[in-house]
């Protein structure tokens, strides 16, 4: 069976949460979310849903886009970016090929 993949979040949304010196329950309350979510999530324990990355950019005083931004530049999440990009073109020459001899 294929591990679940999972993009790193955690370390991320934990600084910033430590930053602004919320606890866990501080960002579960204003995100209107578990503390138990937010405490799995910091843990990188599942990915969160777009609904959730949006609620925690603002009250993590950001948008969306800048949230994920720093979410891409997590070195593991740059080499699974890297990776997957790789894997995509691949199919995509495949798939050209394959469309051009028919």
């Amino acid at each position: 069976m294929k591990k679940e993949e999972t993009i790193i979040v955690g370390k991320i949304i934990k600084a910033l949460r430590k930053q602004l010196l919320f606890s866990q329950e501080d960002l579960a309350d204003f995100s209107k979310k578990d503390r138990n979510t937010i405490r799995d999530l910091e843990r990188d324990q599942y990915n969160p849903a777009l609904v959730t990355i949006f609620r925690l950019a603002v009250v993590l005083d950001m948008k969306p886009s800048e949230l994920v931004r720093k979410i891409e530049k997590v070195e593991e999440n740059s080499e699974y970016i890297n990776v997957f990009q790789s894997e995509v073109d691949e199919m995509k020459i495949v798939i050209k090929k394959d469309k051009r001899s028919q």
